[in-house]
């Protein structure tokens, strides 16, 4: 297919119209005589010429009359290319001289035009380059455009006086009234344009390649269409600021133009205007542009940027790219750039967008992207890697060209699919439309504009692993950021080291070689984890050193404070980033195992790469010694933290024997079995069916260790063969965690107990409703399959809250045993205060379901009942993975079933505040999603926070304890004690020290007020504001700070804080808060106590304080003591583990503690 549906240029549409005129029938018939061929038209009986019998005649006689007809026009091309050709007589019965006549007539030196002459047609006389003069008689009414176009040796043209339609001056030649500039030729280097001329007509100066200057005069208010195109010489030009339309390949081809001045007046630009304009460096858009058409800056390759007006309501830059105001379309990208960073806000890349761009080798298409227009990427010789991140795009033709190098990966793991446009011809092969050569996860779907199936060879033997196409989705999206990041602070980063430049440069410049490393996944996680050191030291360098972490914090804590919703976590604590470092097992002698079947599965198909074979441990002979069996692992290196990928024996539906759960152990000495550490189990593992019966798990060794063993105890439906609990995997991948993402853990759930839940269809032969919310995900509830669907009603959950809410989450699980049955793909969601009358129930409509694979198959669903409150929510399950139906039902399954809400703090901030926080908090988010934090988003977060915990009110979380739980809280707000909770003031007299519980369960405490709160077991709480005008008791010993701040109270002697005993790490009292029992630095919200220094010692045997009398075994809040330190597990929200003793050794902050979040 050619290059543009559109020509190039007045001339190609013109030879096009030659071809459709030789198409149409007539009566003529040739006649040649002295050399000159003519058509004869009896019925009319005129003549016109065709041309000369010897195209290279030096001259020509054109006869009045030929075969008796008067001969009376010139036809198109009648002489073209004649270049012998040096004289020509005219006879004075012609009246029409018709296009492209004598088009290349170069040895042409004069002509005589006779005063018969009415019309010149449109390059008549183009290319006669050695023509010097030429006359219009009067008679000529029409003259069309380019007719004297390349006369470069034309010095005089003469128009009659009497010639009512045109004038001439010097080598221009103008309409009577000298408004409208019709062409210029000759070889001047400038002219000289009257002030009376208002337009500059179509292909005026086209082709004067002589032309360096050229002066407009602000009479100008349109440049028409090729006016100047191929003035090659063309330095620079004034367009004056009453020019309001810049027309079709105006300037195209101007390759000396090195700069242009846009006027505020002009409101459009036409096709191709400023084309191949290649020594164009710069070019600004005035605010008055309104229409910009396409390949207007096309094949500009030195242009470095765009410079659009700020106030353009229609168009905006970034760069060498230009976009519509809402930065949604890409319509051109211009210069000699190698790689060009689209924005993610881009969903459209226009027609031609890159065309042209010789020098791009490879780019990256964000997920945003949803069409490419045609030939988009048409020219782009040196384009050889295309990375998409969508899973859908629509196709215009011949986005790609005629480029076979060009090699397209698609790297999303969530399928892919193409539809091409309405030229699509069915007839034609789908390959030519999409060009290059295309890599993809899977097969993808291509489909016509209708909608309809096309089929296509394109991706036989080119599909990518899920592996290859994660380590390619990681330096796509590492990529964009890091171009993003140039590209926003270019004198920043201009700056910089040449190594940290470097080296972000040259792992960028290999992407263009990404080809060579597909099928070698080491080769592509080098690049992956090579590109994103460099990209976050180039952050660390441009935005200081304010960390991720500092920043995350503000951020989860603003959160707390405007989420509708409760955050519902994965069943692990922790998930690592995208960045976890790259797999460690490679190599079978990596590992042994104590149970290896000898008929089939060896270890080694553990790490082949294919999911096809498989490891299988015994079971064709007797477990005599009644042992596990276990992998063992050298990982080659000592680490802490790991992720597994595993894979379920592949394709084979009759085993039963995959691990639901991994009791782990680790070692430095493998051969000292004394010495390997038990470090618990691992997660409940999870198969995902559209990641090949895929999961993924953590393992957290609590310790540096190089040998880790994975016994299996417990299998799917507990396989078992000759008395071996037999277990059978396919793939092992292990990757070391380096960093973290930190997940939340909600409050209490909304279901606490199965006569909450009922439904129209349950399975009386398997899964109970109770396994809903059994934090089990080996157990599942089912509906009815059994038995014939009597009634033909879709199945449903009913839900009772025990209260109403206006906005729910509902947490979901897939049922792990074969997960495919029946998992709901999509809810029908009623809800309803009256169950019992079914014509109350409001329709919410259909909600989908999605599942996470980094989460145990779970998915989160919001549901918004707007301004009413429900208690009982109904959903009706209308569809399911693969649809499971049995005797007449699509029944559905899943594991588990979980409801949260909060009490929606957010209500209570005013709008002013609200909005402020927001404004920040998208700041900080962009920043975070970027992974980088300046300083001043973090202090407008911080202010903007702290207005909205103001009025809010604090609300510290309690901390759960092993035994029974203490903690200060001081508050400027009065403050409701919790259900199940009791606080106490400390006091005085003479008697000594005691702890007053004088606030129970409901009762108020008072503004200012420090207290020492007390719970049950297990239990965690939020403490409540409240309106009080009860005063602060006056003998309280008990003091706080609202922020971290010096301990200080006047007249105090001795200042202690609440923690437990340094030396023994276990009872819980008030010591001393720094040496000597001097002030400390006191965490916001925490109560510490202050000793008087008037109070005698005898007072203080009552409360017995460790350090202030012998290290007595008593104290005045009972006994209590910490969660063992090998039990407690601490990590802050980067996901960094935290050695202490007890919690109460933590400063102020948020922290994930044995898998809640905690708030300190």
């Amino acid at each position: 297919m050619k290059k543009k549906l559109l020509s190039k240029n007045i001339h190609q549409w013109l030879l096009l119209l030659v071809c459709f005129v030789a198409t149409i029938p007539s009566w003529a018939e040739d006649y040649t005589e002295d050399g000159i061929i003519y058509d004869i038209n009896t019925s009319t009986n005129t003549a016109t010429v065709k041309g000369l019998e010897d195209r290279s005649a030096t001259s020509a006689e054109i006869r009045s009359y030929a075969a008796g007809c008067k001969v009376v026009s010139i036809e198109m091309c009648a002489f073209e290319s004649c270049s012998s050709l040096t004289s020509i007589n005219i006879p004075s019965s012609v009246t029409s001289i018709e296009s492209f006549a004598f088009n290349g007539c170069s040895s042409l030196t004069s002509i005589n035009i006779p005063s018969s002459v009415t019309s010149i047609g449109g390059y008549a006389f183009c290319d006669c380059s050695s023509l010097t003069s030429i006359n219009i008689p009067s008679s000529v009414a029409s003259i069309k455009m380019c007719a004297f176009k390349g006369c470069s040796s034309l010095t005089t043209l003469t128009v009659d006086a009497n010639n009512p339609n045109y004038c001439a001056d010097g080598c221009m030649l103008f309409n009577k009234e000298k408004t409208t500039l019709i062409c210029a030729f000759g070889s001047q280097k400038t002219y000289n344009i009257p002030s009376s001329v208002t337009s500059i007509e179509v292909g005026a100066f086209e082709g004067c390649r002589s032309l360096t200057s050229i002066k407009i005069p602000s009479s100008v208010t349109s440049i028409e269409a090729s006016a100047f195109l191929g003035c090659s010489s063309l330095t620079s030009i004034n367009i004056p600021s009453s020019v309001t339309s810049i027309g079709i390949q105006a300037f195209s081809y101007c390759s000396s133009l090195t700069s242009i001045n846009i006027p505020s007046s002009v409101t459009s630009i036409g096709f191709q205007a400023f084309q191949g304009c290649s020594y164009l460096t710069s070019i600004n858009i005035p605010s008055s542009v309104t229409s910009i058409e396409e390949g207007a800056f096309e094949g500009c390759r030195s242009l470095t940027a765009f410079t659009v007006d700020a106030n353009n309501p229609n168009y905006c830059a970034e760069g060498c790219m230009l976009f519509n105001k809402e930065r949604t379309t890409l319509i051109t990208a211009v210069g000699n750039q190698k790689t060009y960073n689209i924005p993610s806000s881009v969903t459209s890349i226009g027609h031609d967008a890159f065309c042209g761009c010789s020098s791009l080798t490879s780019i990256n298409i964000p997920s945003s992207v949803t069409s490419i227009g045609s030939q988009a990427f048409w020219g782009c010789s040196a384009l050889n890697v295309v990375l998409i991140q969508s899973n859908r795009i629509d196709f215009d033709c011949n986005v790609f060209g005629e480029n076979t190098n060009i090699n397209i990966y698609t790297v999303s793991d969530n399928g892919f699919e193409i539809r091409v446009n309405e030229y699509y011809n069915p007839n034609q092969n789908v390959n030519n439309v999409i060009g290059g050569t295309w890599y993809t996860y899977g097969t993808p779907n291509i489909y016509a504009s209708d909608g309809s199936a096309i089929s296509s060879d394109k991706w036989s033997g080119n599909k990518l692993d899920y592996n290859t196409a994660q380590y390619l989705k990681a330096i796509s999206e590492t990529s964009t950021k890091a171009q993003t990041l140039i590209s926003n602070h270019k004198a920043v980063y201009n700056d910089l080291s040449e190594n940290l430049r470097k080296n972000l440069e040259d792992n960028l410049q290999k992407i263009g070689g990404i080809n060579k490393m597909v099928g070698n996944d080491v080769t592509l996680s080098v690049l992956s984890t090579n590109l994103s050191k460099a990209y976050k030291n180039v952050c660390e360098a441009v935005y200081g050193s304010l960390g991720l972490s500092d920043l995350y914090k503000l951020y989860a804590q603003a959160e707390e404070i405007t989420s509708p919703l409760d955050k519902v976590p994965d069943y692990s604590p922790l998930l690592p980033t995208s960045t976890a470092g790259s797999n460690i097992l490679t190599s079978a002698d990596q590992l042994s195992t104590n149970k290896q079947e000898t008929r089939e599965g060896p270890i080694s198909n553990l790490v082949d790469g294919d999911k096809n074979t498989f490891f299988h441990s015994t079971w064709s002979v007797g477990n005599e010694d009644n042992a596990f069996a276990y992998l063992q692992i050298d990982l080659r290196g000592a680490y802490k933290d790991l992720l597994l990928d595993y894979t379920k024996r592949y394709n084979f539906t009759g085993n039963k024997g995959y691990p639901t759960q991994f009791h782990v152990f680790a070692t430095n000495t493998p051969n000292d079995e004394a010495s390997w550490k038990d470090c618990g189990y691992s997660n409940q593992l999870s198969y995902n069916y559209d990641h090949q019966e895929s999961g993924r798990t953590i393992l957290n060794l609590e310790g540096d260790y190089q040998y880790i063993r994975l016994q299996v105890e417990k299998t799917g439906d507990m396989g078992q063969s000759a008395g071996n609990l037999y277990f059978s995997l396919s793939e092992l991948l292990i990757y070391p965690i380096t960093d973290y993402n930190a997940v939340y853990t909600e409050k209490d759930g909304l279901i606490t107990d199965a006569s909450q839940l009922s439904s129209n269809a349950v399975e009386p032969t398997e899964g109970s409703l109770a396994a809903l919310i059994d934090n089990d995900l080996t157990t599942y509830f089912s509906s009815t399959w059994s038995q014939n669907n009597a009634t033909g009603a879709n199945h449903y959950l009913q839900i009772d809250l025990n209260d109403a809410y206006k906005q729910i989450a509902l947490k979901y699980s897939k049922r792990q045993v074969n997960e495919d049955n029946g998992s709901p793909v999509t809810l029908h969601v009623y809800a309803t205060n009256t169950p019992e009358d079914e014509n109350s129930w409001t329709d919410f409509g259909t909600k989908t379901c999605n599942y996470y694979y980094y989460s145990g198959s779970t998915g989160l669903l919001p549901l918004n009942f707007g301004d009413t409150a429900y208690r009982h929510i109904r959903l009706t399950v209308e569809e399911t993975t693969g649809n499971s139906q049995l005797n007449g039902n699509l029944f559905f399954s899943w594991s588990e079933l979980h409801a949260y809400t909060r009490a929606g703090k957010a209500e209570t901030l005013s709008e002013a505040t609200r909005s402020a926080l927001n404004t920040a908090m998208q700041q900080a988010k962009a920043e975070l999603d970027a992974e980088y934090a300046t300083s001043a988003t973090y202090k407008a977060l911080k202010s903007a926070y702290n207005a909205a915990k103001n009025e809010v009110g604090e609300e510290p979380r309690l901390v759960d304890f092993a035994k029974s739980f203490y903690l200060t809280a001081y508050s400027d707000k009065a403050l409701v004690v919790p259900a199940g909770v009791k606080a106490a003031v400390v006091t005085a007299n003479g008697e000594g020290i005691r702890n007053d519980y004088r606030y129970n369960s409901g009762d108020v405490i008072p503004a200012v007020t420090g207290v020492l709160l007390k719970g049950g077991k297990g239990n965690s709480f939020y403490l409540s504001a409240s309106e009080s005008t009860e005063m602060a008791p006056e003998d309280n010993l008990l003091h706080g700070t609202l922020n971290d701040e010096m301990a200080n109270v006047a007249g105090a002697d001795k200042y202690y804080k609440l923690s437990y005993d340094r030396a023994t790490g276990t009872e819980i009292g008030f010591y001393w808060g720094a040496e000597n029992g001097g002030a400390f630095m006191n965490k916001g919200g925490k109560a510490f106590l202050a000793i008087p220094a008037t109070l005698q010692a005898a007072q203080l045997t009552g409360f017995s304080l460790f350090d202030l009398n012998n290290n007595q075994t008593v104290t005045g809040i009972e006994h209590a003591t910490a969660t063992p330190a090998a039990t407690l597990r601490v990590y802050d929200l980067n996901g960094r583990r935290i050695n202490v003793n007890h919690v109460d050794e933590l400063p102020q902050g948020i922290y994930v503690i044995n898998g809640k979040k905690v708030i300190r």
